[in-house]
Parts: structure tokens; sequence; C-alpha cells
């Protein structure tokens, strides 16, 4: 109501002679009371210390901005993120909006319609994005200029899973990357290419090594892809195929996506910097392929392993690989006696993704999803394909996020009791064993504050309730606590 109409009503009330009771407000007596109690405060120091009050001049124009103050991780409004909430309109996209904005999020949503009903689920405090899963086109302007994404959409039955919980899930996945690398450039992008293998000039740069020429090639397939392998490696051994001498700064990346395409035998992908000329120390890791199944497997550069001549360098040396200064890659097969003559491997593309300090997508899952790794991806789709087609959609769609590129939060819940927060303990774990309903005003907690923790990057995690009390002491610490057990998952 303008404050026009406001003195309209009061003149009319004054000349008819009523006096309209008022209506006790809980929460702004409570407000008054707190910022009597500070004023106070503030002139009992000042006259103390003989200085003036530090609230002098501060105006606090309503309860809700005193709350987004006290509560708000931010400490400039430069610093404030722009969370895009996918789902929003949804019982817990609700509370997860109301949470980001107590916190001072910038957060925007993304809904399919402009009406009334839509606006007044969600308040003035957000600002609203016309789009449609569905419709890549659509949601394009709904994610430009986003920081970070929570999709806790749901499908209302299993027969819209695979429109909203993955085809959805990938268009917005691919709008994100996209608006990214439009906006801001290719450094900012969360991947960048190395090598595209159907490229000629990529695979121009790499070649199989002087002792491997006898036994070994590289060249392009029929489909374009460079190929390395063998019909004739007779004697076990190792062959290898391996990039030019060149100068890779890759600090600010957390390793390597590589697409190929294999027989079944494993690989060793391979990193050498410096130490490798000096010493002949070079860093390790171990692809598995399947048989005729293109794969795309993330190496993180933690899982890279320093080798001397073939032979594991003990941990304890803590040698790692100098990411400033890598001078070369390299793949490599390793025959063993018993292993056939043949071998074969097609690659793609080598990819770097950048290193994200926190999660920059969370994507609110099914609890029915069990843990998943590259050697149990298929069987697992398979029986969910029968068993439960939501949740073989959901990992369909965990999937696709996993190999993003982006630095990720994955939350598998079981369902939603109808408890208000804060009133059950709460734990994440990654056993999906004994997994029970959570409220929704919990299971968005642990969504927000997943946004900030350096220690929910990659991660897959299942929330239950806990047997335990919850603790209203610090119920922030006991999160961190929770998060830091977990393995991320690259």
């Amino acid at each position: 109501m303008s404050e026009e109409g406001s003195g309209a009503e009061e003149d009319d009330v004054e000349r008819i002679g009523l006096k309209l009771p008022e209506i006790a407000n809980p929460f702004k007596k409570a407000f008054d009371a707190g910022q009597n109690l500070r004023s106070t405060l503030a002139d009992t120091l000042g006259q103390i210390t003989g200085t003036a009050s530090p609230l002098e001049g501060v105006k606090i124009r309503s309860l809700e901005e005193y709350e987004k103050r006290l509560y708000s991780p931010f400490d400039s409004e430069e610093e404030v993120p722009t969370v895009l909430v996918v789902g929003a309109t949804g019982e817990m996209g609700r509370v997860v909006v109301r949470k980001l904005l107590l916190r001072g999020f910038s957060v925007r949503v993304l809904v399919r319609n402009l009406y009334s009903s839509t606006l007044d689920l969600l308040g003035t405090g957000a600002t609203f994005a016309q789009g449609d899963l569905t419709n890549y086109r659509s949601i394009v302007d709904a994610v430009s200029g986003v920081d970070k994404v929570i999709f806790c959409a749901q499908a209302r039955d299993p027969e819209q899973a695979e429109l909203v919980e993955f085809e959805g899930l990938r268009n917005l996945l691919a709008a994100f990357q996209d608006q990214r690398v439009a906006l801001y450039g290719d450094p900012y992008s969360t991947k960048k290419t190395l090598f595209r293998f159907n490229r000629e000039a990529d695979r121009e740069l790499w070649a199989v090594d002087q002792d491997s020429q006898q036994s070994a090639m590289w060249k392009s397939n029929k489909f374009g892809y460079g190929t390395f392998g063998s019909t004739r490696m007779y004697e076990s051994g190792y062959a290898t195929v391996e990039s030019q001498q060149i100068k890779l700064n890759l600090s600010g990346f957390s390793g390597l996506a590589v697409r190929c395409c294999g027989d079944g035998k494993p690989y060793r992908f391979i990193l050498r910097d410096k130490q490798y000329e000096e010493n002949g120390i070079q860093f390790e890791t171990v692809i598995q392929t399947k048989p005729n199944k293109w794969q795309t497997h993330r190496l993180p550069f933690s899982a890279f392993d320093a080798y001397l001549y073939g032979q594991v360098v003990q941990a304890e040396a803590g040698m790692e690989v100098d990411r400033a200064s890598v001078q070369q890659l390299a793949i490599g097969y390793k025959r063993e006696p018993v292993d056939p003559f043949n071998f074969i491997l097609s690659l793609h593309f080598v990819k770097v993704y950048r290193t994200q300090i926190e999660p920059e997508f969370i994507y609110v899952s099914s609890a029915g999803v069990p843990p998943m790794t590259d050697s149990n991806y298929d069987r697992i789709l398979d029986t969910l394909k029968h068993e439960s087609p939501k949740c073989y959609y959901n990992a369909r769609g965990e999937e696709l996020l996993r190999k993003s590129g982006l630095t990720y939060t994955i939350i598998r819940v079981e369902g939603f009791n109808n408890l208000p927060g804060g009133i059950q303990a709460i734990e994440i774990k990654q056993d999906p064993e004994n997994v029970s309903k959570v409220s929704r005003a919990d299971a968005a907690e642990i969504t927000v504050q997943c946004l900030l923790d350096p220690r929910a990057c990659n991660l897959a995690l299942y929330t239950t309730t806990a047997r335990q009390a919850p603790s209203a002491a610090n119920p922030d610490q006991k999160m961190t606590t929770q998060l830091s057990r977990l393995r991320p998952n690259t």
C-alpha cells in the first residue's frame, strides 16, 4: 500500500471517531528490544571509552535487512554469488530459496510461467527467469551471469523423469557451460582442450616413441580419431605414444579429462615435467577401458604417482607433478607374458578441468541410486532401468554432472518427512545402508551449506537421520566435520 493510501485511512479513522486496536507483532517487538539493547550498550561503552558509538549513523530499515546482515557470510556486495535455483516452486525448492536469501545470496529462480500464483510462492527477494528445462534455447538467459546452480527439480511422475531429470539436466549443464565461455572466455570456462585427436594438426603432434616403433603404431582410424595400437607385439614390455615437447602451465587446474575407446585393457596416462629430463621420473595413473565403449575418464592430478623405470617411487618422498611446467604427455601400454599380441586404443580428446574451491553445481538426487564407479556403472543402469525408472534417470543425470568438468555436490535423499528442520539429528555419509527420510528444511540446509564449503567439492553423499540428538551449539561445525570424512569421487 502506498504512503498516500495509508494517510487517507488514518484520516477516515480519525473523522468517524474510531480507534483501531494495535496488533502485536512479536517479531517487531523482539527486533525493537534488540535494537534498544544494542543502543544502550553502545552508549555505555561510549561513556566509558570516550568514543562515539560504532552504531551511530547506521540505520537498519527492517528486521529482514538486519537478519541478512547478521547471517550473510559475505563482507561486501561484490563477493555475493548469484545462485540459480531450478525447482524453486517445489516444497523443498521454496525452503532453499528462503535460506539462500537469509544468508545474503543473490537468488535467481527458473520458472515456467510468470503468473501471479507462481510469483506469490517465492516472494520478492528473488529474481525470476522464465524458461523450460526441455528447451535449451529458453534457459540460456536464465544461466547468464550465474555463479552457482542448485538443481532440486523433481518429476511429478516416473513418465516425466526422463524429460526433467535427464534431458532437462543435460540442457541446463550445456547452457551453463556455454554461457560461462561466451561471457568470460576460455580462461574462465571449467574445461580447456589440450588435444582434439579428430583434428589432423593435433594428431601430428603425437607419435610412438623410438623404442616402440617396431611394435606399435599411431594413426587415424576410419572415423578420424587418433588410434594407438598393435597387432604384432610379440614380446612383453612397454609401448608408448607421446606428444612433442611442449610447455604447459596447468596450475589452476585440477586434472585431466580423457575420452577414449579401448579394448578392455588397462592403459597408463603419463605426465612429464622437468624431473623426467633430470632423473627419469614421470607421473602415471591407470585408465581401465571397456571393450568397444567410449568413456570419459576424469584423472585428477592427485591420482598420478611418481614412477622411475616402471617402479613406483615411495609415497613418503612427497613427489608430485609440477603443474606449472608440464613438458610432455604420453600414453603407455604394458604387455604381460600372458596377454594377447594385439591392443588398440582410440582417442577423442584430452582436456584439463579447472580448479574450483567450492561446488558450482548441486544436484538433489535420489537415495535409490547406489554408489557408482566406472566399473559398475553399466550394471547399475541395467538394474535400475528395470526396477526403478526414475532412479535410472537420476543415475544418468548424475553421470552427466560428474563428467561435465564442473565442481559438484550430489545429495541423495530417500524422501521427506513432515517434521520441521532442526528437530532430528542429520547424518551425511557415502554408505547407502539404513538411509531414512529427512525434513525438507534439513535437506535444504545441507544443500545451502555445501555451496560455500570446499570439502563438498566432487562429493556424492546420502542424507539420513542420525541416532544422537541434534546439537544446537554449533551445527555448522558438525556439518564441516562430517564433510571432511567423506571421499571425493574424483
